[in-house]
Formats: structure tokens, sequence, C-alpha cells
């Protein structure tokens, strides 16, 4: 085989300017079928809508299927071709979103599976034993399931793999050794790998990760006789496996050692070998290759550590493996690799400047990839500078996160509905309210700001979001559970003193741009040196590169093992003081306090006890006290605050003091004025902490 290298291509040519202008047209799920490109793209007239290209002539809007402006889109998802049409999956406001039908020239006729204006949502369809498969929820009680279309008689449901109506979620469908294979749930096993022949009910072919967790097994795709995917065993995180239809399913290699796993991605056969993106924990996300027998070896080195998601839209053509990727210099770019290619010849007299393309010049045999590339490219170069209240959105967003969060959005992404979530979040997403990012919730933000709720339902913002990012976080407002804006600027006062002088218009700015990347605590209720000195183990397995810190680590185990995140939290602490909740943790219905705290509490707002106490600050300012515990009367400072300081108004530490308080609260200060509270801190722990009330 030749030498093959990644070069990057730096001047791919823009197709057409579908939205003129400073405009995105959003382009995704190109497919290209029975000689012509279809894509989902909005030219700023009217909706998101399905159009085709023929490689020469401009591109054209099949039909406008949801008609309106751009707040009325159909969401057309890629077309498969079946018995010599098109089917693919679209929205309007009389039939929802439903399966279409397009036979190339008339107007795409409905199949109404869902009838009315529910939607059953069709997608990953795949053509399977003359038939058309694809996961649908029927609007019959079962949630989604596996369906099935014979191209003249109604669609029918196969099976209900997970009865009742939360539905199995089947998705990912491919078909591999005579047979239909996808992931779903059974509702026992988790989400797994099953299989159909077409006539028996769907079986689980394997579980990965043994018992009631998921395996997830996803991107499915066939190579070398074997199916291949990326699914977790829970011991060795994400990584690459393949099954051969009859033994267990084996792991191809444990890329990145440890629980955090390498997740591969855009799984993509050329040449002879696989080919996908990974992350080994050193390296960042990076082009890996695998011949079927070997190690899979890493193939590039483009992207600097710290940047996710690429490469990614990888394409095959002519002999080259083409993808987007970002070096850390010149954005999103189109890459490709293979073979070194002769570049053509100059021509003898050089084309005119281009601006907008009146003809196109690409053949009929290369117009399927050059459309994808250079659309794709575009809208990615567009939506990667998007901000909104001096916040860029490709910061705002985690797009594992919101795959992971959202079945439905990954589901899409898997069959190129969307080339990333981000792309999802950027068109949809936010106006849907969708979380982008761990640190915001739209549950907790339009619970904790009830003008906002209001603003949301009279349609001054399409989301919680979206006041977030346009108004929310200048107003110092908290995204989520998870990030507190008081406690971020107590504890970082060169950052409070930043936003004052205007260089950033929040802390929650700053934490997006720098503060997360400096490991700066989002709120003061975790501590990183606190959890890594007080939890040998956790701190082994960071130094040894199992987990990037140890918040990942609490995050994902320590929250439900029951982990004191820090000095402020004690775990025996919320069960003596929250009964409720120390019975649910003794019957299993919740890991333990610090994950129901984290998950209910906060927004409950429970006391979690030590609460900006500090036992250093507590006795060094109390010397009455110190001398008590030094006498035993007391087993600790914590003590001596919960049975007597609290009423006596004693501050608990240095972040929060009596006369700091009352002062920013004069309402609180009348009440202890008048007899009707005893002081300002038994006010906060009672009824300011769940107020979101300001420290002062």
């Amino acid at each position: 085989m030749p030498s093959l290298a990644a070069n990057k291509l730096d001047a791919p040519q823009l197709v057409a300017d579908i939205n003129p202008g400073s405009g995105s047209a959003i382009v995704g799920g190109l497919t290209a079928v029975n000689g012509k490109l279809y894509f989902a793209a909005n030219n700023g007239v009217g909706s998101h809508e399905l159009w085709q290209y023929d490689g020469q002539n401009p591109p054209q809007l099949v039909a406008d299927i949801n008609p309106g402006n751009n707040n009325d889109t159909s969401i057309p998802q890629p077309p498969t071709a079946y018995k010599g049409k098109l089917y693919f999956s679209a929205g309007n406001i009389s039939n929802g979103t439903e399966l279409w039908e397009y036979d190339g020239v008339n107007t795409p006729q409905v199949i109404d599976i869902n009838p009315g204006n529910g939607s059953s949502v069709p997608l990953s369809l795949v053509v399977f034993n003359d038939k058309l498969y694809f996961s649908a929820d029927g609007g019959n009680g079962s949630g989604r399931e596996l369906w099935e279309y014979d191209g003249t008689n109604a669609p029918q449901q196969v099976a209900d793999v997970n009865p009742g109506n939360e539905g199995s979620f089947a998705g990912g469908l491919v078909v591999f050794d005579g047979q239909l294979y996808f992931n779903a749930s059974n509702g026992n096993s988790g989400f797994e790998l099953w299989r159909y022949d077409g006539t028996n009910p769907p079986q689980q072919a394997a579980d990965i990760w043994p018992g009631a967790d998921s395996g997830s097994p996803s991107r499915l795709t066939v190579f070398d006789g074997q199916l291949y995917f990326n699914a977790n065993d829970g011991s060795s995180g994400y990584e690459l496996w393949q099954y051969d239809g009859t033994n267990p399913p084996q792991q191809v290699a444990d890329i990145r050692p440890g629980f955090s796993g390498s997740f591969p991605e855009n799984l993509t056969v050329f040449d002879g070998q696989l080919y996908f993106n990974a992350n080994d924990g050193s390296s960042g996300y990076e082009l890996w290759q695998y011949d079927g027998t070997n190690p899979p070896q890493r193939i590039t080195d483009i992207t600097p550590t710290g940047i996710k998601n690429t490469p990614s839209n990888p394409t095959v053509l002519n002999g080259q493996l083409y993808f987007t990727a970002n070096d850390g210099s010149s954005g999103n770019e189109l890459w490709r690799f293979g073979a070194a290619i002769t570049p053509p010849s100059a021509p003898a007299t050089p084309p005119p400047p281009k601006t907008k393309p009146a003809s196109f010049s690409f053949s009929k045999s290369s117009f399927s990839f050059y459309a994808a590339a250079s659309l794709s490219v575009q809208a990615s170069k567009t939506s990667l500078t998007l901000t909104m209240g001096n916040i860029q959105l490709s910061s705002f967003f985690d797009e594992r996160y919101y795959l992971t969060r959202y079945r439905d959005v990954a589901a899409a992404v898997e069959v190129g509905a969307f080339a990333t979530g981000y792309d999802h979040f950027v068109a949809f997403g936010l106006k849907e309210g969708r979380n982008p990012i761990e640190y915001y919730s739209e549950t907790d933000y339009l619970a904790s700001n009830a003008d906002v709720k209001d603003a949301v339902a009279e349609g001054f913002f399409s989301s919680g979001v979206e006041h977030f990012l346009r108004l929310g976080h200048k107003e110092n407002r908290d995204p989520s559970a998870l990030f507190n804006t008081d406690d971020y600027l107590l504890n970082n006062p060169d950052v409070a003193d930043a936003v004052t002088a205007g260089f950033f218009s929040s802390g929650f700015e700053h934490f997006l741009k720098h503060g997360a990347i400096e490991g700066r605590l989002s709120r003061s209720l975790y501590q990183e040196y606190y959890y890594l000195a007080n939890n040998d183990d956790v701190k082994a397995a960071v130094t040894a590169g199992y987990f990037e810190s140890g918040w990942q680590h609490f995050q994902l185990f320590g929250m439900a093992e029951g982990r004191n995140p820090s000095d402020l939290f004690n775990e025996s602490d919320y069960l003596t003081t929250n009964t409720d909740v120390a019975a649910a943790v003794q019957n299993g219905t919740i890991a333990s306090g610090a994950h129901h705290f984290f998950t209910f509490g906060y927004s409950e707002g429970r006391r979690f006890s030590r609460l900006l106490y500090r036992e250093a600050d507590y006795l060094a300012a109390n010397a009455d006290v110190k001398a008590a515990v030094t006498s035993g009367y007391f087993e600790s400072g914590w003590q001596h605050f919960q049975l007597f300081g609290m009423t006596e108004g004693r501050d608990p530490g240095n972040l929060l003091s009596e006369s700091a308080y009352l002062a920013a609260n004069p309402d609180v200060a009348a009440a202890v004025q008048s007899g009707a509270m005893a002081n300002g801190i038994q006010h906060f722990f009672d009824f300011g902490y769940g107020e979101g009330r300001s420290l002062g």
C-alpha cells in the first residue's frame, strides 16, 4: 500500500450560497441517492427544509413541508432509497414529525404513523429483507420501538422490546450477517446489542455491561466480516468492540486505560482498514486505524490536547479519506488522508476570482463529496464563531454530555441528520431549551427565576438558556446547582475585580473562558484539594491517569458512593438533618445523601449543614469556643456552632458575616430588629440559602 499522510486542504470551494450574505444555511444530513445530493438547509426566507443538488445546477428546494419562517421547520432527516423512492423523516404542524415518501418528481407524501399532530419521529432508516426498517413511536402506548414498512401497507411495529410506555429506544440499525442489528433496552439490562432475523421476535445479542447498566453500543459498522461499535463494559469506559455474530463481543483494545475510555467515534471503512477518531488520554482526539488484526494505531497528530470532537465528518472519495479537523490555529477545516495526490497543472489562463459561483465546475462523479465538504465546512465555520451575550456558543457546549443526555439527538447524528450534536443545538436545541453543558439546567434555571419563566411563556425568549446567555449570566443568575455565582466571585476575588473593571461581563463568562481550564471551582461545595487529600485511592487514580481530576471521579462515582466533596458537605450530617433522604438511601431509592443533594436537594433548598462553615475560622474568631473544645466540652467548633453558635449569630467563617448579610438584606435586618428572627446567620441557614439570598 502506498505511503499515507494527512494533509489540510487549504481552499475548498463553496458550491452554493443557499442563505445569501452572512447568514448560515446550517446544512446537515448530506446523503447521495440516485445521482443527487440531498440535504437539509435554510435559505433564510423559509424554514429548514429538504434540498437537492444534481452537481451542475443550483441546489433546489424539494418541498416546503412545514411552510413558514425559521421557527416553523420540518427538520428533514437524511433520506433512504427503497423501491425506487426516497423515504425520510420530517415534520409539520398538521402531522407532527412522520415518515415521508418522495418519488423524485411529485410533492412528498406523508405516511402518518402517529395519527394527528402527534409525532412518531422515524429514525435510522435501513432496508432489510426487502422492507424498510426504522425506529419510531407510534403513539400506541409502546414508546419508541422497531417498525417496518413494505412500501404498500401501513407500517407495523415489529415488537414491543420494552413493554410499557417507555419504549426500547431502538436505534443505530445496521444489517450484518443476514440479520438486523440495533441497540435497545428491554427495561432490565440497560441499552445493549439486539438483533432481528425478520421473522422471529428480536433477541438480545449480548449484554456487554452485565446487569441493569448499559453497555450502550453505538456507531455500529460492518468491517471485514465483523460488526464493530463503541461500547462500555463498566470497567474500561467506552472503547472499540467487535462481534462475529456468534461468540460474545470482544473489546478490540483498551486505547485509554482506566474508567474514562477513548470514546471511538465516526467509524469509517477505507482502503481495507477501519478508521475512527479516539482520545488516548495524552494526544487528544485524533484519527486512528485498525487493520482487523494488529492493535489500533494513532495515525495523526493534528489536534492539540483539549480540543474535542475532531477529526469528524469522514467521507471516502476517489481513494482518499476526507474529514474536518481543527489543528488549533486554522479552525475547523477540511483535511484528507491517503496516498499523495499530484496536483493538476495550472491552466494557461488563470480563472477570474470567484465571489458567488454562477456555475459549478465539479463532475457528477465527484459532486457528492465536494458539495458535502464545502457546505459542511461553511456551516461549521459560521456556527463555531457564534456568540450570544459575550459567550461563544461552542465554549458553552459539551458534545459528549449533549449526546449522552439526548438520545434522540445522538440517533439523529448517528444516521447523519446532523454532523454533530453542536450543529443540532445551534439549529434547534437552543430554542428547545436543551441543556448544552453540565453546568446549565433548564429546569433549575426556570424554577429559580419566575420572571424568566414568564418571559419564555410570553414569547420574549425561546427558552431559559437563551435568556441566560443573553442576559442572565450578566445579572449574576446561577445556571444550575453546579455553578454558584456568589461562590465563584467570593472564592476568586481577582475574577470579581476583573468583572467589576469590565474585562468580563460575569463570573460565568470568566469560568467558561479561563476558570475551568485553570481548575477554579464552579461552586464552593466541591473542593479539589480536599477531595484528593481525603481520598487516597482517588488521588492515586488521578496520578495514574485513570481520571482527569478528582472532580471527574466525584461526578462519575464519588457522588453515588457518598464521598464528601469538601469540608462544607458531610454525608452523615446531611442524612441526619434530612431523615427522609436517609430513609431513601436505606431502602435503595437513592444512592447517597450527596447524590440526593446534587440531584434534588439544592433546588429544594435543603440544608446541607456545613455550608459556608470553616472550622479554622470559627475557632480563631471564638476563643471561648476554642477553649471549650480543648477542654473536651465540645467535639469540635462545628458541634458548638450547630448547638449554640448559629442562634447566637456567630459567623461560621470568613465566607459569611452577620453584618454583611444584614446589610445586603434589609428585610432580614428589620426582622432581626423586631425580634421576629434571632439573627441573620440563622435566617440564612433556615431560609436565605434556599431563597438564593446574597451573602453581602
